[in-house]
């Protein structure tokens, strides 16, 4: 290549750098995880409180690996903690379990994997079941000086300094406990769509991360342990029958929670919750079960039925719901014979570039991939959807 032609090509990478900003995240380097588990002996109940105490990210998700019926006194439970991280933060490249802190030795951490930059999965060993509710007296404020009989922990509990006066059980009842840890963590004004179609909404606050939900029919609990990360969830999977529906909902950020705020009644009659529940998902749509991205061989398209998926729209833009509930993040999708890129939030990208394994994809006013054609600033995108010139 001539020195015109390299500085031709020099021209033009410099460009596409200049169209494709980077920005910078901030690096997680220790976790401190602050456990209280709700398991005697037994008793087969797996009901567990995880926080996190860093900024910039959150427990996703936690199971109990080993529950095998009612727990014995000998028996240390062993969990899966799924730890994310914020849209602007990552973890760092070199977790290790060496990197996370259980507060008060209430467990061993035994391994850590790290799913790209912002997941992790957390192996946790907890004490003994019988030793368990040793962290807090349950009779008063004074310090329990029952100890593990595990080498790992024999000297744990030994010192009354360790123990934090203010701690109470309840501030660990995942359910019902109110500690905002000095953020605004307020979901004021629930209410449902006036179109009365399972749709609810609240005020979203500035530092909540997610919201826990759970649901009410002819005021007995009647679905617990939903979660948004938006100012509204659907509810209409669950309006199967007639009655007086509400919904209560709380904002979270990390180990902070704040107050759990109510709604006002939905009364349905028993044909007005079919129709509901029957148009929960209010599209037809052409599904491809193929999530390995662009440039993949293309999976045969068949038609289905709504329950297999639809998109969904609010004030920000659209998302695709699947079957479950749950919605792509950060991931690619093929819906009718397309490709689309969903965002950390969740939300269908358009007019913009993806970077995807060192590669640029380009989504369009409809969010669809481009392919063989010209970009609108410019460029050239091959059949696959790669940026080639």
């Amino acid at each position: 290549m001539n020195k015109k032609g390299a500085g031709l090509v020099l021209t033009v990478l410099l460009s596409m750098a200049a169209a494709f900003p980077v920005f910078a995240m901030e690096t997680i380097d220790y976790l401190t995880l602050d456990i209280w588990a709700g398991f005697s002996v037994g008793s087969s109940s797996t009901d567990i409180s995880v926080g996190v105490q860093e900024d910039g990210c959150y427990v996703d998700d936690m199971e109990v690996t080993n529950a095998s019926g009612e727990w014995e006194a000998s028996d240390r439970p062993k969990v899966c903690l799924t730890v994310m991280a914020d849209e602007e933060y990552e973890f760092n490249s070199d977790f290790s379990k060496d990197d996370v802190e259980i507060v008060d030795g209430y467990g061993t951490v035994t391994s850590v994997s790290r799913s790209g930059n912002q997941t992790l999965k957390v192996y946790v060993t907890l004490r003994r079941v019988d030793q368990l509710n040793d962290k807090y007296s349950e009779e008063d404020d004074d310090y329990s000086d029952k100890t593990s009989s595990d080498e790992d922990y024999d000297d744990s509990y030994d010192d009354e300094e360790d123990y934090d006066e203010d701690y109470d059980d309840e501030d660990y009842d995942d359910e019902d406990s109110y500690d905002d840890g000095d953020y605004d963590l307020e979901a004021g004004e629930p209410v449902w769509d006036d179109q009365e179609d399972g749709m609810a909404y609240w005020d979203e606050s500035d530092d909540a991360r997610r919201y826990q939900l759970r649901l009410y029919l002819d005021d007995e609990l009647y679905v617990s342990d939903l979660s948004s990360e938006e100012g509204s969830y659907d509810f209409s999977q669950f309006i199967d029958q007639g009655g007086s529906y509400y919904f209560e909902v709380r904002a979270v950020r990390g180990s902070a929670r704040g107050g759990w705020y109510t709604s006002d009644a939905l009364d349905v009659s028993d044909s007005q919750a079919e129709e509901i529940y029957e148009n929960r998902y209010r599209s037809e749509n052409t599904y491809y079960d193929d999530n390995s991205g662009p440039g993949a061989t293309e999976a045969s398209p068949s038609t289905v039925s709504p329950t297999e998926g639809a998109w969904l729209k609010d004030d920000i833009g659209y998302w695709w719901c699947n079957p479950d509930k749950t919605y792509p993040v950060s991931a690619w999708k093929q819906i009718g014979g397309q490709w689309y890129y969903f965002n950390e939030s969740g939300y269908c990208v358009e007019n913009a570039w993806v970077l995807t394994n060192e590669k640029y994809y380009y989504c369009g006013s409809d969010g669809a991939m481009l392919t063989n054609t010209t970009t609108p600033d410019g460029y050239y995108v091959d059949s696959d959807g790669v940026w080639i010139s």
